[in-house]
């Protein structure tokens, strides 16, 4: 274990350059190409409209003031929902960056596994990350925490793909860390019970792009009531008609719009600062309208991941291991090869986009992409993240998709095998 211009590495090992070779897969795969079945998609629909319409042309929601009422109904319902009190605010990273300001830790232990949102909100808190590995369901273990901790560091706890992480677990060797519940991709999602996002000191929601409930940006801080969240005054939020039209061009119209996007696509995108602020109106408006069918979209993706997974029994996709009470925000494959490497499922995921399905490539290694942050690319080794990463891909299970959808979506999958 060793420190390196603040950043905490361990176990040491060799990096690797397979996410460039990713990233031109990708790139070939999606030129040229309209897909019958994107693989992002918005369930979006009447109400949505109407809070479109309230929402857009309203001012800026400013912290402190009249206009800020304006997010109280979300908040309420946020609130009566989860049981905790709940700030909004312009994103997850903010949410996360809010609740690390709550604590004095001078460390946090995150999973290498995930996407940059986990670490940006980290390094703008001032804080230095720990990567831990994660199990085969893509959560952080138990015992990585544990083996990992410092005597002075809080802990970042994703559900990763909409699979509960496990609290049971995680509670008994935190011993007292200030813990957050990153629920960014898990909302409505329950372990033994209890909803995924009041577990820990702190918990999120993430509103972004291919989360189980879809704003065009945003996140939400759930907190105790002893946790001061008017400490760190946030800024006034805007409407911001630009991500509106991008996740209209983007993702509503991605059947469409796809092939002219990819060069400006997130693929290999560098991280960015952001500022801590609230959520606009607009966003509030939509998650509110959302809120009311979240229990029948969960219920929607359930019945899509059971007709894919029916599908692949018994061939080389193997489903990753999923705990009772996952929302399927993202329906996992690993593609199984004697070979041992990505080749197999780059052949599988050329075959799928041939028969007109997008799949999604998971997440490069954040140890991988230390670069990227202006960081030193340390030598580090995380064992199972390193293995796992570029073997699995995500099928479509979005509740726009009719089982007649599914059925056909099946079919192109056993095709594509």
């Amino acid at each position: 274990m060793a420190v390196l211009d603040g950043v905490l590495f361990l176990n040491a090992g060799n990096s690797s350059s397979r996410a460039g070779d990713i990233m031109i897969d990708k790139l070939k795969i999606l030129k040229n190409k309209f897909y019958k079945y994107p693989f992002l998609t918005l369930y979006w629909g009447e109400d949505e409209g109407r809070a479109i319409v309230r929402g857009a042309f309203r001012g800026p929601a400013l912290y402190n003031s009249a206009e800020w009422d304006a997010l109280k109904p979300t908040e309420e319902k946020l609130e009566k929902k989860f049981g905790k009190p709940v700030t909004l605010v312009n994103s997850g990273r903010s949410a996360i960056q809010l609740a690390l300001q709550q604590t004095e830790a001078k460390d946090v232990l995150l999973p290498s596994f995930g996407c940059s949102g986990i670490l940006e909100p980290v390094l703008q808190a001032g804080k230095n990350p720990i990567f831990v590995d994660i199990g085969e369901d893509l959560n952080v273990t138990p015992e990585a925490i544990e083996n990992s901790m410092t005597d002075d560091c809080a802990i970042i706890a994703p559900s990763m793909c909409g699979n509960p992480v496990d609290w049971s677990g995680i509670n008994k060797v935190t011993q007292g860390a200030f813990v957050i519940d990153d629920a960014a991709q898990s909302m409505g999602a329950k372990y033994q019970g209890k909803l995924c996002g009041t577990f820990g000191n702190a918990g999120m929601f993430s509103f972004n792009i291919g989360k189980p409930l879809t704003a065009t940006a945003g996140g939400a801080l759930l907190y105790d009531e002893k946790f001061n969240s008017q400490s760190h005054k946030l800024l006034p939020a805007t409407n911001s008609y630009q991500d509106l039209a991008n996740m209209i061009l983007r993702v509503m119209w991605r059947k469409h719009t796809l092939p002219f996007i990819t060069i400006t696509d997130r693929i290999g995108s560098a991280p960015h600062s952001f500022d801590l602020k609230g959520m606009s109106i607009l966003d509030s408006e939509l998650v509110y309208a959302q809120l009311w069918s979240l229990d029948d979209v969960i219920k929607k993706r359930r019945i899509n991941a059971s007709i894919l997974r029916d599908a692949i029994d018994g061939t080389n996709l193997e489903p990753l291991p999923s705990k009772r009470g996952s929302v399927y925000s993202k329906f996992v494959v690993k593609v199984k090869s004697d070979k041992g490497d990505r080749v197999e499922t780059t052949k599988f995921v050329r075959r799928l986009a041939a028969l007109g399905v997008e799949t999604e490539w998971l997440y490069k290694p954040l140890h991988y992409r230390l670069g990227d942050f202006g960081l030193p690319q340390g030598l580090q080794h995380i064992p199972y993240t390193e293995e796992i990463w570029s073997k699995i891909v995500t099928l479509p299970v979005s509740p726009v998709y009719s089982e007649e959808d599914m059925k056909d979506i099946a079919s192109r999958v056993r095709k594509a095998i």
